[in-house]
């Protein structure tokens, strides 16, 4: 289902000359965590989509972390597809 409406997103928003991007919410805390759940998100879901912006990567609750924290869980998710 999600599939289905996404592609008829990315063709209408296409059609009415929008550019196409995502975020990705992240909840994970550790580099093991965020390595598994971009592999869902960025490598699966959105595998041969035309995507005109950069990701964004929507990370809201961290303060229990520090920022050498943040920044490999950051790595962890945006390296593989640099």
């Amino acid at each position: 289902m999600y599939r289905q409406f996404l592609k008829a997103n990315i063709k209408t928003q296409k059609d009415n000359g929008l550019k196409i991007g995502f975020y990705h919410y992240v909840t994970a805390r550790t580099e093991e965590e965020a390595k598994g759940r971009s592999e869902i998100f960025l490598l699966q879901k959105l595998k041969e989509k035309e995507i005109d912006c950069r990701l964004a990567m929507d990370f809201e609750r961290f303060a229990e972390l520090s920022k050498n924290e943040i920044n490999k869980v950051r790595f962890s998710i945006y390296g593989r597809i640099i």
